[in-house]
């Protein structure tokens, strides 16, 4: 009994085994949320539809999509249904309202860009009692970079696939909007790299647009951008 109490006390709050931590609950119901109601355009009847961006395709999931803490992606089309899908697919996640998350690492959705506070995260999952990649790099029992490599490289072949994907079947034009954000200027929640010589965030996928090249091809570079972003969970 003692034991246990200690164990108690260390361990972090959760609200609930499947539902995340106190101080960053999962959202029970996005579709309930005063702050997330243009979630509404991207449902269609019992459906969530996600649009990959520079795609004429469609994807629909089911509306429990990151409700509490599961891996929601796990055969789930276009990425997750690949031979080299990203490890991502396979870890338990859920959507997290930003102004109501503490402690622990959250991003906003790049499958849903106009709902701006869909926010999801992995951490609140894993810190309930799930596991995901980082804590088996960390187990004494497995050797860190030989994972570390692997979870790579799967990333790089999924990634190779999607770039590949969205030159099959961009048609944009000059007025294709593939919804990316800006890296310049960065903002909010930016470091300075000494490498990059620039201010950055590091918790999202964005593009930086150069001195040449006109309106389509700049309108397929956001494509390719977010579909990149799309390809690290978004």
């Amino acid at each position: 009994a003692v034991s246990a109490a200690l164990a108690a006390a260390v361990l972090p709050a959760v609200a609930a085994a499947s539902s995340g931590l106190d101080s960053c609950p999962c959202i029970d119901d996005i579709f309930a949320h005063p702050d997330l109601t243009d979630i509404n355009q991207y449902r269609q009847g019992s459906s969530l539809v996600y649009k990959p961006p520079g795609s004429s395709s469609s994807y629909y999931y089911p509306l429990t999509y990151g409700r509490s803490c599961v891996p929601h992606d796990v055969q789930l089309p276009p990425v997750c249904t690949r031979d080299s899908a990203p490890r991502w697919c396979q870890e338990s996640w859920c959507f997290v309202d930003a102004e109501n998350c503490e402690g622990t690492v959250k991003s906003p959705t790049k499958y849903f860009p106009a709902v701006e506070k869909l926010y999801f995260s992995y951490g609140t999952c894993v810190a309930s009692g799930s596991s995901n990649s980082y804590t088996e790099w960390t187990a004494e029992d497995i050797e860190g970079t030989r994972k570390l490599i692997g979870l790579l490289e799967g990333y790089t072949r999924s990634a190779r696939f999607e770039i590949e994907e969205i030159f099959k079947t961009y048609t944009a034009t000059s007025s294709a909007n593939c919804s990316i954000d800006t890296l310049c200027p960065c903002e909010p929640d930016c470091v300075y790299s000494h490498d990059w010589k620039a201010e950055m965030n590091f918790w999202t996928v964005g593009w930086l647009e150069g001195p040449d090249g006109n309106d389509s091809e700049k309108a397929r570079a956001q494509c390719l951008a977010a579909g990149i972003a799309g390809n690290y969970h978004g």
